[in-house]
């Protein structure tokens, strides 16, 4: 939706790379959260193939990008395979476990003992706040994932 809205343009497909491509639920589970299938290229490892690219490109080893972007392949396609409504219950269940997790940090100047915090007082706070933001969307989507699980089950 965030991308949706930042750029006007309706996705409709989802190309990734990297480790995750290994997790096929969590390939399947992002093809029916975004509704649009999420596809896989026979490399999964495409940020080291994007830098000998780039200097496969500057040594005029390839002349166009074009002729770089023949060289992807598909690997697997994950198509979107839930009903509209479960979509939007896992949808909802997930904005509330981010909106959980916003407004955790105390921006007040002033410690807990009424001092004007250091910049190492305000390190640690960051770094909790970074632990229970990501505890918390690990908890969300844990709690996605289990309500997911019994859908398809």
């Amino acid at each position: 939706e965030a991308m949706k809205k930042d750029s006007n343009i309706n996705l409709t497909m989802v190309k990734v790379d990297g480790g995750m491509t290994a997790n096929k639920l969590l390939l399947q589970f992002q093809a029916d959260l975004l509704d649009v299938p999420v596809i896989t290229s026979n490399i999964s490892e495409t940020t080291a193939f994007g830098a000998a690219f780039a200097a496969g490109l500057a040594m005029g080893v390839w002349n166009t990008l074009d002729e770089l972007q023949s060289t992807w392949k598909q690997k697997e396609s994950f198509e979107p395979e839930i009903e509209s409504d479960d979509r939007n219950k896992l949808l909802r269940s997930w904005e509330k476990a981010v909106s959980r997790s916003l407004n955790w940090v105390d921006t007040d100047d002033k410690s807990a003992n009424g001092k004007k915090k250091t910049n190492s007082d305000k390190k640690v706070e960051l770094n909790w706040w970074i632990y229970i933001a990501s505890a918390a969307a690990a908890f969300g989507a844990g709690v996605i994932s289990g309500i997911y699980m019994r859908k398809i089950r």
